[in-house]
C-alpha cells in the first residue's frame, strides 16, 4: 500500500511539471491559496506597527490582514471577485479602540424608564414628578432619572409622598445616588432587613431614614432590586449605539457594563450582528456589599468570550467623584471653591462611603479577576487605587494582564512610579471642552451637571461676544490656570516614563481627541500644558496599538500587520500631512471590522 502511495505521489508531481510551465511554477505567489477579499491600493497605509511602517496598499482575506506593501504587489493578490478600493492618496489606518465607555442603553433604561426630571427649583422639579406619576397606575413603581445638583439631592421622601402617595417613586442621579419616597424606601428596607444598612441616609434631627440611598445601599437597589426593562428594546437601542461607534471609525469598544446591558449585547453577539468588537468589564463587584459571595458563585470569567465579545475583568468602587462639580479628589487643594461646591478643597473621597472598597480589590485578586475601567479623576484618588492594588498584589503580578484606570485628569511622580511598577495603563481624558462655542452663545452642555452660569469667571474671554463657558472653565476657576498647565491630562510625561497611555474619546470623534492631545487646544483656541503635547504617530498609537494592550489583544489588533485581524479605517485625507487643527475634520469614509464593512460613507 505504501509503495502505491509513493508511485501515485511521483505521478502527481510529474503531471504537475508537464501541465504547469516552469516559469509559472516559479512565479506563483505562495500567498495565493485564495484571492484576497478586499484590496486597498494607491494610498498611504499607516500600519501603526512598532516601526510605524507606511506602505501603499493592503490586502484582506478571511477576516485577516493578508499582505501589505506596494500597490503593484498587492494588486497581484486580487481576483475576479475581490473588491478593489482605489484610495486615491487617502489613508488607511487601524480601527480606533475606544478605551472608556459606560452608560450603556440598558443601564439607562433600567434607571430612568419612566422619564427624566430636572430640579432647577424644588417646586419645578416636584411638579414634573407629579405630572409623570399621574400617568402611572396606582401601585406601580415609577423611576426617573435626574441631573445631580444641590436642589435635587435635598429632595426627601416626605416631599415626594405629598405628590406620590400611591406609587413607589425612585429618582436616580447616578449609579450610586437615589432619592425615594416612603413606599419605594420600604421596598429597599424590607430587602435590607434593617434601617442601619450602609448607605441608608438618616435625617440629622429625627434620626429617621430620609429616603436617600447612597453607596452600598444604592448598589443593592440599583443592581438587585430594580426590575429589568424589556430586553427587546435594550437590544434595539444597544445595536443603534454600536452602529454609532462604527460610523466614527471605532472598531472596538472597551468599558464597564452592568448585567442588563451585557445581556442585550450578548444576544446581539450570538446573532452575529455586532458592528464593533466589545471588551467588557463586568460591574458585578461595584457597589456590592457582599463581594465574596458573588465571586464564589460566579467564579473567574476573565477572558471568557471570543474576538468579538469578551469579558476582560470586573471593577470595584470608584474612589472619587466628578471633576467639574468639585468632586475630583486631589492631593493639593483648590484655589477657591465654586458656588454650591459641596465637596471641599480636596474633593470627594467616595471610599469613605464604602467600608469594603479595598477588601473588594483584594478579593478580586484572590479569585483571579482583572480590575479595569475604574473611574479616577484626581491624583489622590489614583494614589488610593494604586496603593490598594499594590497591597492586593503582595509583590506578585496582577492577574489578567495590564489593569487600567480611567480619566486620569491629574497625576504625580508617585502615581506614575506606581503605574510603572504595577504595569497599569492610564486611559486619559482631556479636562477641557474641545468643541467651539455654539453660534450665538447660550449655555454649553457641561456633561457634569455644573451650573456654570453661577461661576464668576475671571478669564480673558469674559465679555467676548457669543462666549459660552467651556466644560473646563469650572476647573480653571477652582484650580487655576497654572495648576492646569502643570499636571492635568498628561500625555508626554506618561510616554517619557515608559508607559503606554491611551486616549479616551467617550464615544465622540476619536480624531478630535487625538487632535487635542497633539495641539493641546480647547474649543476657544486656548493652549493648555504645551509641554504635554504628543506627536501624530504617538497619538495614533494611543488610539490603536497601545489601546490593544488593555484587553490583551496586542497580538491580534491595533496595527495592520500580516496575520492580525482586519480592523481598519479609510480616512478622507492624509493624517500626517493635514494641518494639526484640521485632523478632526478628516472624514471617515469606511470602517472595516473582521474584514467586513460595518460603515461606509455615502
Amino acid at each position: 500500500m505504501r509503495e502505491k502511495l509513493y508511485r501515485l505521489s511521483g505521478l502527481t508531481l510529474l503531471v504537475t511539471a508537464l501541465v504547469v510551465p516552469a516559469w509559472a511554477q516559479q512565479n506563483i505567489d505562495p500567498r495565493l491559496l485564495a484571492y484576497a477579499d478586499m484590496v486597498f491600493y494607491n494610498g498611504k497605509v499607516l500600519t501603526a506597527d512598532d516601526e510605524f511602517t507606511i506602505v501603499e496598499a493592503v490586502a484582506i482575506r478571511d477576516g485577516k490582514i493578508l499582505a501589505r506593501g506596494a500597490t503593484s504587489d498587492i494588486l497581484r493578490l486580487a481576483g475576479p471577485n475581490t473588491r478593489r478600493i482605489d484610495l486615491a492618496g487617502n489613508n488607511v489606518i487601524p480601527g480606533f479602540i475606544e478605551s472608556h465607555s459606560h452608560g450603556w442603553v440598558g443601564q439607562l433604561l433600567k434607571r430612568s424608564p419612566d422619564g427624566f426630571v430636572i430640579f432647577n427649583t424644588l417646586e419645578a422639579g416636584l411638579e414634573q414628578v407629579r405630572k409623570l406619576v399621574e400617568r402611572a397606575p396606582a401601585g406601580k413603581l415609577v423611576q426617573f432619572g435626574s441631573l445631580r445638583n444641590p436642589v435635587a439631592l435635598k429632595v426627601n421622601r416626605w416631599e415626594l409622598d405629598k405628590i406620590a402617595p400611591k406609587n413607589p417613586v425612585l429618582i436616580s442621579f447616578s449609579t450610586y445616588e437615589f432619592n425615594t419616597n416612603t413606599l419605594a424606601l420600604k421596598i429597599a428596607l424590607d430587602y435590607f432587613g434593617t434601617e442601619d444598612y450602609p448607605g441608608v441616609v438618616k435625617d440629622p434631627e429625627t434620626g429617621e431614614p430620609n429616603g436617600h440611598l447612597r453607596g452600598l445601599a444604592s448598589g443593592v437597589l440599583g443592581y438587585e432590586i430594580l426590575p429589568w426593562p424589556d430586553l427587546a428594546e435594550v437590544k434595539v437601542q444597544e445595536l443603534r449605539r454600536m452602529q454609532g461607534f462604527s460610523s466614527k471609525g471605532i472598531s472596538m469598544v472597551i468599558g464597564r457594563a452592568p448585567g442588563l446591558a451585557i445581556t442585550g449585547l450578548r444576544d446581539i453577539w450570538i446573532e452575529g450582528d455586532l458592528p464593533v468588537r466589545l471588551r467588557i468589564t463586568h460591574e458585578f463587584l461595584r457597589d456590592n456589599p457582599e463581594p465574596e459571595k458573588f465571586l464564589k458563585r460566579i467564579g473567574n470569567l476573565t477572558g471568557l468570550g471570543d474576538d468579538w465579545l469578551r469579558l476582560i475583568g470586573t471593577l470595584t468602587q470608584q474612589p472619587d467623584g466628578s471633576a467639574s462639580p468639585g468632586g475630583m479628589l486631589t492631593s493639593r487643594p483648590k484655589l477657591r471653591l465654586a458656588p454650591k461646591d459641596a465637596f471641599g478643597l480636596f474633593g470627594q473621597n467616595r471610599w469613605l462611603e464604602y467600608s469594603n472598597a479595598e477588601e473588594s480589590i483584594k478579593l478580586a485578586v484572590r479569585y483571579g479577576w482583572k480590575i479595569a475601567s475604574v473611574h479616577s479623576y484626581g491624583d489622590e484618588s489614583t494614589r488610593l487605587l494604586l496603593k490598594a492594588y499594590e497591597e492586593a498584589s503582595a509583590g506578585k503580578e496582577l492577574p489578567g494582564g495590564p489593569w487600567i484606570i480611567d480619566h486620569n485628569y491629574t497625576g504625580t511622580e508617585e502615581t506614575i512610579a506606581l503605574m510603572q511598577k504595577l504595569k497599569v495603563i492610564p486611559s486619559v481624558l482631556t479636562w477641557w471642552r474641545q468643541e467651539p462655542p455654539r453660534e450665538g452663545g447660550g449655555r454649553s452642555l457641561s456633561g457634569f451637571n455644573v451650573n456654570i452660569e453661577d461661576l464668576p469667571f475671571d478669564l480673558p474671554t469674559e465679555g467676548q461676544a457669543g462666549f459660552t463657558p467651556q466644560l473646563g472653565d469650572a476647573l480653571v476657576y477652582m484650580y487655576g490656570a497654572d495648576r492646569l498647565n502643570d499636571d492635568f491630562s498628561m500625555g508626554r510625561r506618561f510616554i517619557d516614563a515608559g508607559l503606554r497611555p491611551v486616549i479616551e474619546s467617550v464615544g465622540r470623534n476619536p480624531l478630535l481627541n487625538m487632535e487635542v492631545f497633539i495641539t493641546r487646544k480647547d474649543g476657544l483656541g486656548r493652549v493648555w500644558a504645551p509641554q504635554e503635547k504628543v506627536t501624530r504617530k504617538e497619538a495614533l498609537w494611543m488610539k490603536t496599538r497601545w489601546a490593544a494592550y488593555i484587553s490583551g489583544d496586542e497580538d491580534k489588533l491595533g496595527s495592520l500587520e500580516e496575520g492580525k485581524l482586519a480592523d481598519l479605517v479609510v480616512l478622507g485625507g492624509d493624517y500626517l500631512a493635514v494641518p494639526e487643527e484640521q485632523i478632526s475634520d478628516l472624514p471617515i469614509l469606511m470602517t472595516v471590522v473582521d474584514g467586513k464593512v460595518t460603515y461606509e460613507k455615502n
